[in-house]
């Protein structure tokens, strides 16, 4: 900043200083004005979201005790047949989910294989029967079940702002009781808006997965991480390790 710079004087030091800004008076004397360094990093400073923050955790049973490794994902149900949802995606982000936790999903083909069909017909109906009917858990000698319920997909401005508003719950029970509480259940409900994260260029199934993998991250931000730790068996408790 110049202030009443004398003729042939050296040009004053501008611009803004970290804890100090420089003045030059008109007698040539630096003047310090200190700036409030806690005024400075809340304007420069942006907070960093926390991973797992918008997700709601349902249930936390005896996820731990059984420390299942090999998770079978069930094929993903919808609450309503209205609903237009990429079932395929959603069911591998939840595996990619599963990943970053350190749990094992099974492949999605063998699962279905021990179904005998049904996932092809198109997703189910959210109903407890439905569920039932559709996959018994324990045939694959599964440590624990994921099962996925798409209460919203609204891909509306998918196409353009590379936005989707979702409602997703999510369930993990254990196959040697199925009618059991439940070892693990999340809900996220939120709009998630990918411009930056997902090129508008990239479409198709790439941009539809990367945005389901990002949205299983989040929602399983919150589960455990698998103890990969060889542990002691505990009388009484099945080893799911």
């Amino acid at each position: 900043m110049r202030t009443n710079q004398p003729t042939g004087g050296a040009d004053a030091e501008a611009g803004c200083r970290t804890g100090s800004q420089v003045f030059r008076t008109a007698g040539g004397v630096l003047v310090l004005a200190a700036v409030i360094s806690a005024l400075t990093l809340t304007a420069c400073q942006t907070t960093p979201r926390l991973a797992g923050r918008d997700t709601q955790v349902l249930a936390q049973g005896r996820l731990a005790a059984l420390n299942p490794a090999d998770i079978a994902v069930a094929p993903v149900i919808l609450a309503s047949a209205d609903i237009t949802a990429p079932v395929d995606h959603i069911r591998r982000g939840a595996q990619y989910g599963l990943a970053t936790r350190l749990y094992s999903p099974l492949s999605a083909d063998i699962v279905d294989q021990s179904i005998g069909g049904g996932i092809g017909d198109g997703p189910a109906v959210f109903t407890p029967s439905t569920v039932n009917a559709s996959y018994v858990p324990g045939d694959l000698a599964e440590d624990a079940v994921l099962e996925i319920f798409v209460e919203r997909w609204d891909a509306t401005n998918w196409d353009i702002r590379r936005s989707v508003d979702v409602a997703i719950e999510v369930r993990m029970i254990d196959p040697r009781d199925p009618s059991g509480p439940e070892l693990w259940a999340a809900r996220i409900d939120r709009k998630f808006d990918f411009t930056g994260a997902i090129e508008t260029r990239i479409a198709g199934s790439k941009a539809t997965q990367n945005a389901c993998n990002k949205i299983f991250r989040e929602l399983m931000a919150k589960l455990p991480v698998r103890d990969i730790e060889p542990r002691i068996p505990v009388p009484g408790v099945p080893s799911g390790s």
